[in-house]
């Protein structure tokens, strides 16, 4: 039998009233829900490249909060709200992971529940994967 467990990561807490679990783990896998760059993105102007570097280094809490890091990821869903914002995506996206990099679906939306959030990105990771140290 596979075990579930939720993740606890003390620098990025569940939401108090949350109906969902930021990280769950199964087995070795272990699966992100959607990662903003909110609430940074409140008080200032981010543009696409910097958020999608604060949900990278997001990203990294949380999988390290399970025994892994980005090298782990194996496949994203990027979520972004306007088709101008791919290439600061792309840009950050291309310095943080690789040289293999993960797959990846892009989607843009019409809206994301705070308003001044631009990316959001799904991740699904493996703790076996590693696939920084992979050659091309």
């Amino acid at each position: 039998m596979i075990t579930l467990k939720p993740i606890v990561c003390p620098e990025m807490p569940e939401p108090l009233h949350a109906s969902w679990s930021n990280v769950l783990q199964v087995g070795r896998e272990v699966h992100v829900s959607g990662v903003h760059a909110h609430p940074q993105t409140k008080n200032q102007t981010l543009d696409a490249y910097e958020q999608t570097n604060i949900i990278f280094d997001r990203l990294q809490l949380l999988l390290a909060a399970a025994g892994g890091g980005l090298h782990n990821i194996y496949k994203l869903v990027i979520y972004i709200k306007a088709l101008e914002f791919k290439d600061g995506v792309n840009q950050a996206r291309s310095e943080r992971l690789g040289p293999i990099y993960p797959c990846s679906t892009l989607v843009v939306v019409s809206a994301f529940a705070f308003p001044e959030v631009d990316v959001e990105i799904d991740a699904w990771s493996n703790l076996d994967v590693n696939l920084m140290n992979q050659k091309t």
